[in-house]
């Protein structure tokens, strides 16, 4: 919804803009205030290691860095599905829905009145009033989305993946999940459509997420 009323006072491309500049704040702050984690000494970990024996040895207040990110395969391998599944629901679907609703199907107005006349200023008005209102319906079915997840992640994840196990869970939810991905281009032809696929993708990615 946020992304429709900016839309709507400032024009198409302002959340674009607004976006870009929050992702660069973010940017920054992370550089600045993140900071590397840092690994425990063998004393340190040991713990039986006495005061005086670590000094003795210089280790005290020494602190050894853990192994590259770079080189480490689960990191690897969470940032290609942070890629994969971003580039599905944030390259594809933030495109494809807002594209989806000027289909007439979807009835998304402002519509020009056939038997008027209009200028190209008011037809430009017009165009850019029903991209705001499809900014904002497209805002507003990523609600569903939202709720579905933190109420699928907080009171049934642990018991899924318990009951089916971590590999069983992924496999079954990530294969749903594109299932329901395609039905965007299958089925939905109504507002209410994006709705209920929204709200499968949230209760798809409370699993797959954390």
């Amino acid at each position: 919804p946020l992304a429709g009323i900016v839309a709507g006072w400032f024009g198409l491309a302002a959340p674009f803009y607004t976006c870009c500049g929050v992702g660069l704040v973010g940017t920054a702050f992370s550089v600045m205030y993140f900071k590397e984690p840092l690994a425990k000494t063998p004393q340190e970990e040991d713990g039986n290691a006495s005061p005086t024996s670590a000094s003795s040895s210089g280790s005290v207040g020494q602190q050894t860095w853990r192994s590259s990110p770079w080189c480490d395969q689960t990191v690897l391998l969470t940032a290609l599905y942070q890629l994969l599944a971003y580039m599905a629901v944030c390259g594809g679907l933030s495109f494809l829905i807002p594209l989806m609703m000027y289909e007439p199907s979807y009835n998304v107005g402002p519509f020009p009145d056939p038997a008027q006349t209009y200028t190209t200023g008011e037809m430009d008005e017009l165009k850019e009033a029903r991209g705001a209102n499809i900014g904002f319906w497209t805002g507003t079915s990523s609600i569903p989305m939202g709720i579905f997840n933190v109420i699928v992640s907080t009171f049934f994840y642990v018991k899924i993946t318990r009951g089916l196990g971590d590999m069983k869970a992924l496999l079954i939810f990530g294969l749903t999940g594109t299932a329901i991905t395609t039905c965007y281009g299958w089925w939905a032809t109504r507002l209410w459509h994006i709705f209920v696929l929204q709200a499968l993708e949230g209760c798809i990615f409370g699993i797959i997420a954390p």
